[in-house]
């Protein structure tokens, strides 16, 4: 027997997201307002909205063995493909929330802001499939984002004086939900899970029409990138050979 089984594990993961949101500006602008360079509408002020959208994302996994019992036992597995250590997942689904943020009219023609996001998700995705040899290997991967939340800076140009395109940026983060196991045909297994609040950064632009009443719609479309924390694969049990005998049952990875 050897000493218990641990992996270490690389993963990343990126999502696309297109979001439209209903804005209100917080303060007063109307054309009477001191700050208003235009009979149309102020750029300059607090605002609130809500927001929903779609996103969807692809989230890889890579694991190693963390030491020399480890890759003997399942190095070889890993080797002859019986064992993939690379898995993916394609998690999509809605996404629902509130928007606060200030703008700040630079000049005729350029208006410079920050904004702050939170939103409740149902991107998730589950992944199993079997890989047909001696051992007859079940993969099974999952990814499940809870929640988002964006704080991003933005510069945008007034294609007219109340259509804004702009480019934003800034730091994301995302609680996020994984797990997997690997079990063989006598049920085997070996896994792990975490539950974390991953962060990254995210870029991206839009459009902004704006209304004489300080309303406001938004339409855009982000990118968010996120490097994985290390997923905990160590089960504390032991192998005896190259079949898993002994391995944590699924209950125990998981």
């Amino acid at each position: 027997r050897v000493g218990p089984v641990a992996f270490r594990d690389v993963g990343s993961w990126f999502m696309r997201t297109v979001l439209v949101r209903g804005l209100a500006l917080l303060a007063l602008a109307v054309p009477a307002a001191a700050k208003a360079q235009d009979a149309t509408y102020d750029w300059t002020g607090f605002y609130a909205g809500v927001q929903f959208g779609y996103g969807t994302g692809d989230a890889d996994l890579d694991f190693s063995p963390a030491n020399a019992g480890t890759a003997a036992l399942i190095g070889p597995a890993i080797a002859d493909g019986s064992v993939k250590n690379h898995l993916n997942a394609d998690p999509d689904g809605v996404i629902g929330g509130v928007e606060i943020g200030y703008n700040y009219r630079l000049s005729k023609l350029w208006v410079a802001g920050i904004a702050a996001d939170f939103s409740l998700t149902s991107i998730e995705d589950s992944r199993s499939f079997l890989v047909p040899s001696a051992e007859n290997v079940t993969h099974e991967y999952s990814v499940d984002v809870n929640w988002l939340s964006t704080v991003q800076a933005r510069v945008g140009y007034l294609v007219d004086p109340s259509l804004l395109a702009y480019v934003t940026g800034g730091v994301a983060f995302a609680d996020v939900d994984r797990s997997m196991r690997i079990t063989n045909a006598t049920g085997d297994s070996f896994g792990g899970r975490s539950s974390a609040i991953e962060t990254g950064f995210v870029v991206g632009g839009g459009l902004e029409q704006a209304f004489s009443l300080g309303s406001a719609i938004d339409a855009d479309a982000m990118t968010i990138f996120i490097a994985y924390k290390q997923l905990s694969m160590n089960n504390g049990d032991e192998f005896k050979s190259n079949s898993f005998e002994g391995a944590c049952t699924a209950a125990d990875c998981l």
